[in-house]
């Protein structure tokens, strides 16, 4: 199975010249917490969400790792917070993307981004090598289903996978 198998194309990406107001009304409209994010060419930059948003918001004794761990002192910071946030709105989010990811491309394996989601959260990008453009994501739900696929076809048969199971994968697009 590749990653073309669980590619979703048809996805809400946001350019690195959006204000971060901009672009939390869109994560908020299409209920995402993170967003791809492109230049003007669709050359895959990073991914934009909450976490960035938060990382921006919070002190970074707070965010840094191994850092404070009881922060009950920003109760008392919050307008603060709210004040900070008004400030960064207008921000370009090019200035705080996550690229803690490195994105997978449309050779890589779904092992490969299996693998990937046991440690990192939300949709995976995958790009085009050749071009480094944004060709979609692979999904914890895209991957699932084909597994669902995968394990009916394969437990048809347990002692092993003949012809027809073969067929019902390519049918599936499960395998090439």
């Amino acid at each position: 199975m590749s990653i073309q198998d669980v590619l979703m194309t048809n996805i809400i990406s946001l350019n690195k010249n959006a204000t971060i107001g901009e672009a939390m009304a869109t994560l908020k409209q299409y209920h995402l917490s993170s967003a791809p994010v492109t230049d003007d060419n669709g050359v895959y930059l990073g991914k934009f969400g909450i976490r960035c948003l938060l990382r921006a918001l919070l002190p970074a004794a707070v965010t840094m790792e191994g850092g404070l761990g009881h922060v009950d002192f920003l109760l008392g910071t919050m307008p603060g917070i709210a004040k900070k946030m008004k400030k960064l709105e207008s921000q370009k989010i090019s200035e705080f993307l996550d690229n803690d990811l490195a994105p997978l491309t449309l050779e890589s394996s779904l092992p490969e981004a299996m693998r990937l989601m046991c440690a990192y959260s939300g949709s995976l990008p995958v790009i085009d090598s050749a071009t480094k453009k944004l060709a979609g994501v692979v999904s914890a739900r895209s991957v699932l289903s084909n597994l669902e696929i995968l394990y009916t076809a394969i437990s048809l048969r347990p002692d092993e996978i003949n012809e027809d199971d073969l067929e019902l994968l390519r049918k599936h697009k499960v395998i090439s």
